[in-house]
Parts: structure tokens; C-alpha cells; sequence
């Protein structure tokens, strides 16, 4: 079985979607987004969204990327220190 999997890395929270190819089925999920290093929430919630499928890593067969984090910072001014306010 063929999975596709969405992630969308958020300020807050990482949004995740999981579409089965053969039948479009989907399935949700949400983790908390890691501030430190957005790739651990991201990988974590694929995992736990994976697992919620009975589906494995293997399966992905084309993952999609998408972030608002970057978009938030420059909206808001907000970030670390290196970023200009």
C-alpha cells in the first residue's frame, strides 16, 4: 500500500495529512511544533501518524512540505535573536 503524506510546520503546532493512494482515503493529525528544531515535532507526528494508519515509512511513496513558520516570523517580527525586529 502507497501512502502521501502532508506536513505543515506551524509556530504552534505541525499539521499532518495522510492520503492513501489506491483509495484517497485520508487520515489527520497534530504534534506539537519543536521551536528548537522543527524536524523532531515533524518527524515525531509523521511516526505516530504513520503508526495510526498501520503504515510504514516505507510505504510513503511522495511526501509534500509546507510551513507557515517562516511566513509567522515575518509577519510578527518575532524569532531569535539573529532575526531583525
Amino acid at each position: 500500500m502507497a501512502w502521501r503524506p502532508g506536513v505543515d510546520i506551524g509556530g504552534t503546532f505541525t499539521d499532518f495529512v495522510l492520503q492513501d493512494v489506491a483509495t484517497g482515503a485520508v487520515v489527520v493529525g497534530k504534534h506539537l511544533t519543536t521551536p528548537r528544531d522543527p524536524s523532531e515535532g515533524a518527524l515525531a507526528g509523521l511516526d505516530a501518524l504513520l503508526e495510526a494508519a498501520r503504515a510504514r515509512m516505507a510505504d510513503v511513496e511522495q511526501a509534500v512540505h509546507g510551513t507557515t513558520l517562516g511566513a509567522n516570523l515575518v509577519i510578527e517580527a518575532q524569532g531569535g535573536a539573529d532575526v531583525p525586529r
